[in-house]
This record gives C-alpha cells, structure tokens and sequence, in this order.
C-alpha cells in the first residue's frame, strides 16, 4: 500500500516540481551520500529524471544534461572497468543519449559501442553509426576511428578476416587525434587492433 500510495502522490506532482525534487535530491546524496558505492549511477539517474522533464516541459537545460551523462559515464566506465559489459552498456548509453541532442561525444558513443563485447556484430554495427554521425559531424578522424573499430569487430566477430584495412584507418586518424589530443580517443585508437585481435 505504501509504494502504491507513494507512487499515486508522484504521478500527481507537476513535472515542473518532480524535475526539482529529483535535482535537489541528486545534491543532497552527493553532499551526503559518499558511502554509497552506487553514487555516481543514483546521482546520475536523478539528474537524468530532471534533465527528461525539463526537456519534456520544453525547458531543456543543457548544464542538468550534461551534469547527469558525466554521472552516468563514470558508472559506465567503472563498469567496463571491473569487465561488467551488460553494466556498463545501458550507462554509457544513457549517458550518449543525454549528450547527443547537444554535441556528437565520439569517445563515449564509441564506448558505448563496444560495451557490447558479448554481442560484436551488434557492436559493429553500433560503431557503424558513430562513423555516420562523425561524417554528418564533419569529424574525419573520428569516423576513421569508429569505422576501424566496426572493422575490427566485424574481424572479431568472424565476419570478415583481418585485413590492411583497419591499420590504414587507424594511420590515417592517428595524426588528427594526436592533434586533437583526447586521451579518451587516443586510448580508443590504440585499443582497435587488439580488439580484432579478439581480446575487446
């Protein structure tokens, strides 16, 4: 009855005070709630809640959006981190689906991607999409990047065998991304050939 009576009073609440309680309460846990493991994910979920109602409202805040992908990304990684796949995918991708109307995040998206490691022909295909959002984008070296990663777990996937390919795309993006120089990216760089290798 209570989670019945709790649930009844929330869908009452305006979308206006839900999306400032569910912030407020993302502040009050990380003033308080250093103990919690989970920090980053509970913190990132709320702020995700007031970033989706506000958008609903036809008041996006971009900061509030921002604010919650960076929450729910670090989860994400600290996901990939301890090799939890199934964890980390619906993170990373709430975390791109948060930034994308906002800007392309090509390193995220491509983690997000290849958080799929059980499934690698959907991981291709997910890197596939990052390519074309880099072209549209205008960002060459990234969708040289997430095409090589595609590649490599087509390659992976035994789809396709290892070709020249792949290294071609890695050498021609190197020079753009130590130019750009994102860690996060350079990392990804460096990290295609051992995914083909079979070791995601």
């Amino acid at each position: 009855r209570h989670v019945l009576i709790r649930d009844a009073a929330y869908e009452a609440l305006p979308k206006a005070v839900r999306a400032d309680l569910h912030a407020r309460f993302a502040d009050w846990l990380d003033e308080h709630g250093h103990a919690l493991v989970e920090r980053d994910e509970i913190v990132g979920y709320h702020l995700e809640q007031a970033a989706r109602y506000q958008a609903e409202l036809g008041q996006p805040d971009p900061a509030l959006a921002e604010r919650a992908a960076a929450r729910l990304a670090t989860a994400g990684r600290r996901a990939n981190d301890r090799l939890d796949g199934r964890a980390a995918l619906p993170l990373l991708t709430r975390a791109v689906t948060l930034l994308r109307p906002l800007r392309l995040e090509l390193a995220l998206e491509l983690e997000a991607a290849s958080a799929n490691e059980w499934d690698p022909r959907a991981a291709a295909r997910a890197a596939d999409a990052v390519a074309d959002r880099a072209d549209d984008a205008g960002d060459r070296s990234g969708a040289m990047l997430a095409r090589a990663t595609a590649l490599s777990w087509r390659t992976h996937s035994g789809d396709v065998y290892a070709t020249d390919e792949q290294e071609e795309l890695c050498r021609a993006a190197l020079a753009f991304e130590e130019e750009r120089d994102d860690p996060r990216r350079l990392a990804l760089l460096r990290r295609v050939p051992d995914i083909g290798s079979g070791f995601p």
